[in-house]
């Protein structure tokens, strides 16, 4: 074996730096494939990261949306189960002049009208006025429906106050358009109740125009 270049580059002068150079070379060659390969691997976790805070945001929001559905959902059956609707008429009359009989009054008169319709607006809007509010918007796909409601029926003060106690706090998405009570014969013990009742519900145009 020919040991000449072994011992010219041991008593080389400038073999440290010789060393040095090559050790750092041959570092280099080594390290940057792996420089690089780290650099893809931390560009794909910030990826991913990324994406998994989108994720969770997503599930997030999904999770408000679904609560506010619920909630919606839950109000909207209680507004129906509050409504009073066509098929439904005959069965409310018939407990009105029900709780007529059991408060102890008579009845003289009931009558309910033809039903009244009018655009429902999504923002701002008043069911207890004939039309939108001037500040109302955004038109939607449902009609207020107003159906009146008038009896007229005689008894004891006391009997017809707690009539009308029991017809005021009914569930029902109803209101008070006019009442009047007034004395018979000149009596104070025996009236006359005059009441108008409102009945609201929301209906779909698409029903009213078939």
């Amino acid at each position: 074996m020919d040991y000449s270049s072994i011992d010219r580059f041991i008593t080389h002068p400038k073999r440290r730096w010789i060393v040095t150079t090559g050790t750092l070379l041959s570092g280099l060659l080594f390290l940057l494939p792996a420089v690089d390969s780290f650099s893809q691997e931390r560009s794909r976790y910030a990826e991913l990261s990324e994406q998994l805070d989108s994720a969770r945001q997503l599930i997030a929001e999904r999770s408000d949306w679904q609560q506010r559905l619920e909630e919606q959902r839950l109000r909207l059956e209680h507004l129906e189960a509050c409504s009073v609707t066509e098929d439904e008429l005959t069965d409310y009359r018939n407990w009105v002049t029900d709780c007529v009989r059991h408060n102890g009054c008579r009845m003289r008169r009931i009558h309910v009208g033809e039903p009244v319709y009018r655009p429902w607006m999504n923002e701002n809007d008043n069911p207890l006025e004939d039309r939108p509010p001037v500040d109302a918007e955004g038109e939607t796909p449902w009609l207020l429906e107003n159906r009146e409601l008038t009896i007229s029926v005689e008894g004891e003060l006391s009997h017809v106050n707690k009539l009308l106690d029991e017809l005021h706090t009914t569930d029902v998405l109803a209101h008070s358009s006019g009442v009047s009570v007034r004395r018979i014969d000149g009596t104070a013990s025996t009236v006359s109740l005059d009441l108008n009742l409102v009945l609201m519900n929301l209906i779909r145009k698409s029903d009213v125009e078939q």
